[in-house]
């Protein structure tokens, strides 16, 4: 089970690093409203899916949970905690 954690540890952080390098090249639209997204705004700025929002979220993305369990995110946060991963990108 370790390992399995491990490969997907790794996993995350490859997707988080190539979402990370996009970042600047990324259009800039409405970046007044970032900080009440949806996962599907989420994953469509930063270009994944959405379970991978989903996963970030469960291994501590901040966010806060609306409804019945909908989650809502801050981008600015998200891109945060994203560059904060493992000490940094690498």
């Amino acid at each position: 089970m370790d390992r399995a954690t491990d490969l997907l540890t790794q996993f995350a952080n490859l997707v988080a690093d190539q979402v990370l390098a996009r970042l600047p090249q990324q259009a800039s639209d409405n970046d007044d409203q970032v900080s009440d997204l949806s996962t599907d705004q989420v994953a469509n700025r930063l270009g994944v899916c959405t379970l991978t929002v989903r996963n970030w979220a469960k291994a501590g993305c901040p966010h806060f949970t609306i409804g019945k369990g909908r989650k809502r995110f801050d981008l600015t946060a998200v891109k945060a905690w994203l560059a904060a991963r493992d000490g940094g990108v690498r």
